[in-house]
């Protein structure tokens, strides 16, 4: 116990001497900021594709693991030019490290600085290119089709789970179902106005990997059609401009609820 207590004045005389030379007051935490020199950024040597979201990570030089759990809270991140790119998000990644995200709008050479608490990195400054986004052909669908058909004036293409690609043509008035591969599955519709029938059909969305939401436009309509049986499983809507009426609608989408929409004459 006298042990004990002698350390226990030796800590305190030790402390008190320690907060007088360095003018120190009770209540007071001291820190030190985090050393920018022992961090280092990666994906510097990458080609970026004008909008395509890159990606950059934060990591410490040694160990690969920062255990600084206000890091992100201290770092600082700019691009320029600033009006060709979207805002900078820094967000947590795997083993303490952080992710440096935003997507470059045009291909151009941008210049990025990283700094922490104010210091910079020791590889910042640094320029990268964006270059123009490419579209490649990985495959195409058979444009002809059964009996000598061919796809004519197409408008808009809905693809589920499954890969399998659906698409309205509009001058045919019906749905085309493609797998995955190109091959024509089904078709759907034909000029009418009873149910399964469409009227230039236009945007869809798919409610499953089975039934979809078909824009019957000039039907003033919308119906709900299993695209392996190609029956028709609801129909709703006629033409005027009241509540629940349409007038010529173009497309159907969902928002974030999952709610149906249309964006004309709704």
């Amino acid at each position: 116990m006298d042990q004990v207590v002698e350390f226990a004045q030796n800590l305190s005389q030790s402390s008190s001497s320690d907060i007088m030379e360095k003018d120190l007051k009770l209540g007071i935490v001291v820190s030190e900021g985090i050393n920018p020199d022992q961090y280092k950024l990666e994906g510097l040597d990458q080609t970026l594709k004008a909008g395509v979201e890159a990606e950059f990570l934060l990591s410490p030089m040694v160990g690969g693991y920062s255990t600084q759990t206000d890091l992100k809270e201290q770092v600082e991140v700019t691009v320029e030019p600033t009006e060709d790119v979207t805002e900078v998000v820094v967000c947590d990644g795997q083993s303490g490290k952080l992710l440096l995200k935003f997507t470059p709008k045009v291909p151009v050479s941008y210049n990025i600085e990283a700094k922490i608490s104010g210091d910079k990195l020791p590889t910042s400054p640094f320029t990268v290119v964006a270059i123009p986004r490419e579209i490649v052909v990985i495959g195409e669908l058979d444009s002809k089709l059964l009996n000598g058909e061919e796809l004519q004036r197409l408008f808009r293409i809905a693809i589920n789970t499954m890969e399998e690609m659906a698409i309205t043509d509009i001058s045919r008035h019906c749905i085309f179902l493609f797998d995955k591969a190109g091959t024509l599955v089904r078709k759907t519709g034909g000029h009418g106005e009873i149910a399964g029938k469409f009227y230039h059909p236009h945007g869809m969305a798919f409610v499953s990997d089975n039934d979809i939401l078909v824009a019957d436009s000039s039907n003033h309509r919308i119906q709900k059609i299993d695209v392996y049986t190609g029956k028709c499983v609801q129909t709703f809507g006629k033409y005027g401009r009241a509540k629940g009426e349409f007038a010529q609608k173009s497309d159907v989408y969902f928002d974030q609820e999952r709610r149906t929409a249309c964006n004309r004459g709704i």
